[in-house]
């Protein structure tokens, strides 16, 4: 779907908004769709409440690394921990309420 974009662009860290998640979401919802959203834990963790929010709508949160990096340039153990801490963050941010 081409309004789909990467979490973290639509988010404006200063003042906290989420216009572009939020349209991807109310487009979606109009449309009475459901999607999977890969989202990184560095988000997760600095935003909890967007991830909150797409889950909240019905949608699945899919894992897509810490930070974004090539996983060719980590070794095996630098790319489990990786993802076990986006895992974490990305967990931890639905269970807040």
């Amino acid at each position: 779907m081409t309004i789909i974009r990467r979490i973290s662009n639509g988010i404006n860290s200063k003042s906290g908004s989420y216009e572009g998640v939020d349209k991807i979401l109310e487009a979606l919802d109009r449309r009475h769709l459901r999607g999977t959203f890969f989202c990184l834990g560095w988000v997760a963790e600095k935003h909890p409440a967007i991830i909150r929010r797409i889950a909240d709508g019905g949608h699945q949160i899919g894992c897509h690394s810490y930070q974004h990096q090539l996983a060719t340039r980590f070794t095996p153990a630098q790319f489990e921990q990786d993802t076990g801490k986006a895992k974490n963050c990305l967990k931890t941010s639905q269970d807040e309420k």
